[in-house]
């Protein structure tokens, strides 16, 4: 096996995690690592013309202490010095301004030919456009640490989101669901 692939948050070794130099891809065992995250709930999704931002909600505290961890050992194993000449660090996990709750993450997803790079699955695992995914839909999805990086004079620990999987709702014509690229669409009622 190639890679390993994270479902059961509390045996992460924090000790078989190695984050090499700075801008470098982390690795767990000396192999490539994803993490399946718990169930999210999406409550934003923002598009800019390179890129489209998803903003998922999650309730699993084994989850996010997850996250919290990889945050600080990234803090606690890079060069220090690389950090005194930044402003500060940004936490992967954001505050939840209805809950008072550090638990909503916003992904960066690039866009390549006006659509974001994500692959998305519905709950029978069928391909479906990113366009369907909307507000409150729930889902899983897989993840992969990318390193630290700095932006504006901060750091944050980039993360890759390789595919969703997402439950479509029993009613689900609140928008519309016809393709633009030629694919089919299939809604399961």
């Amino acid at each position: 096996m190639k890679y390993i692939l994270f479902k059961d948050y509390k045996n992460f070794n924090p000790e078989s995690l190695s984050l090499g130099s700075k801008n470098s891809m982390p690795t767990y065992n000396k192999r490539d690592f994803y993490i399946v995250t718990s169930e999210f709930t999406v409550v934003n999704i923002t598009t800019e013309s390179d890129y489209t931002v998803l903003t998922l909600k999650f309730n699993n505290r084994d989850f996010l202490s997850l996250i919290q961890l990889i945050d600080s050992l990234h803090l606690l194993k890079n060069d220090p010095e690389y950090f005194v000449a930044q402003q500060h660090f940004i936490p992967t996990l954001s505050l939840n301004p209805t809950t008072s709750q550090c638990n909503l993450i916003n992904f960066k997803i690039p866009v390549c030919s006006g659509q974001p790079s994500i692959k998305v699955f519905d709950e029978h695992g069928d391909k479906i456009p990113f366009d369907i995914v909307d507000l409150n839909f729930k889902g899983k999805a897989i993840i992969q640490p990318m390193g630290i990086y700095s932006e504006n004079n901060n750091i944050k620990t980039k993360w890759l989101v390789d595919q969703i999987k997402v439950t479509i709702p029993d009613v689900y014509f609140n928008k519309c669901v016809l393709s633009d690229n030629n694919e089919d669409v299939q809604i399961f009622l």
